[in-house]
């Protein structure tokens, strides 16, 4: 009998020792694919943010308490949040507690509903740099996203968690070379 083939992973994406597979559940059907809806752009925007340094093991487990507490990654609902929301937010203990990192992301969803009104989207923005991929190196690429996010005004938006932001959406490439999945 044959053995059954093994997948190559990213050295990141193991699963732990006591048998735990987010990261490998997160790898194989999430990272690295395309997103294009503005609610799922903004969550993984979000997150991304949240795992500055972080794991992001530890955001993905609390990834149900997030979608709790920032009303499912509605835009328009989270850009009307209050400070009292922020205060109340920062008791929710399932959650990562940083004031900034909330703040950010009541005022990153109030601009997306500016832009939008305008016409314009962060899937737009998005698709515009997936054009721009094979023209520009991806640390470049990076830079240049998060120089695009800080003229709109978005908060921690640096070119590391832009990084890694359009790695997980496969603008740049994020996979190791010998990743079956990339």
């Amino acid at each position: 009998m044959k053995p059954e083939k093994q997948d190559h992973r990213c050295a990141w994406a193991k699963p732990l020792a006591n048998g735990d597979l987010t990261l490998v559940q997160y790898h194989d059907q999430e990272y690295g694919r395309p997103v294009h809806s503005e609610r799922a752009l903004f969550e993984l925007l979000t997150l991304e943010i949240f795992q500055a340094g972080l794991s992001w093991r530890t955001v993905l487990l609390k990834r149900p308490a997030f979608r709790r507490a920032f009303a499912s990654f509605d835009i328009n609902r989270v850009a009307d949040f209050t400070s009292q929301d922020v205060d109340w937010l920062l008791g929710q203990a399932d959650i990562i507690r940083n004031r900034a990192k909330i703040e950010a992301t009541v005022k990153n969803a109030r601009l997306l509903v500016v832009l939008q009104r305008k016409g314009e989207t962060l899937t737009a923005l998005i698709r515009d740099l997936r054009r721009q991929a094979a023209e520009i190196p991806a640390d470049e690429l990076a830079v240049l996203c998060s120089q695009k996010m800080k003229l709109q005004g978005f908060s921690f938006t640096g070119p590391v968690v832009m990084d890694s932001y359009l790695k997980a959406l496969g603008v740049i490439p994020g996979h190791e070379p010998d990743c079956d999945f990339a």
